[in-house]
């Protein structure tokens, strides 16, 4: 008997899998996708308030709000940037802004320290 692929191959595609299964926003969406190498310019240096979902992939409530976090990064396109960083990946730059539960939405503004978004819930 033949077998269908070699165990290389069915590995890899397990990993390719996992990494698309884990990945809550893709290379399409409005959210942009920060790391520890953009943070600094695309957060803290910019000259518009952005919002900052610290997220981890894995969490059901992040998983929950995907859609709607995608909608308000399209709806205010132009006047605020809709960010997202995977805390669960980025767990030192997570530490650094307190982060301790998933969802935590941070609000920067320039020229003032980060807030955490204290309003109505998105779910």
């Amino acid at each position: 008997m033949r077998r269908s692929g070699s165990p290389i191959l069915i590995a890899l595609s397990i990993c390719v899998f996992c990494a698309h299964v884990n990945a809550l926003y893709g290379t399409s969406s409005s959210v942009l996708q920060l790391t520890p190498s953009n943070f600094k310019s695309k957060v803290l240096d910019s000259n518009r308030v952005v919002l900052v979902e610290f997220f981890a992939p894995w969490c059901g409530h992040c998983q929950a709000l995907t859609p709607t976090w995608e909608k308000a990064a399209a709806v205010l396109k132009g006047v605020a940037t809709v960010a997202a960083l995977d805390a669960d990946a980025h767990k030192s730059l997570a530490q650094e802004y307190g982060i301790k539960g998933f969802p935590t939405i941070k609000v920067f503004v320039p020229g003032k320290p980060p807030a955490d978004y204290m309003g109505a819930r998105f779910l």
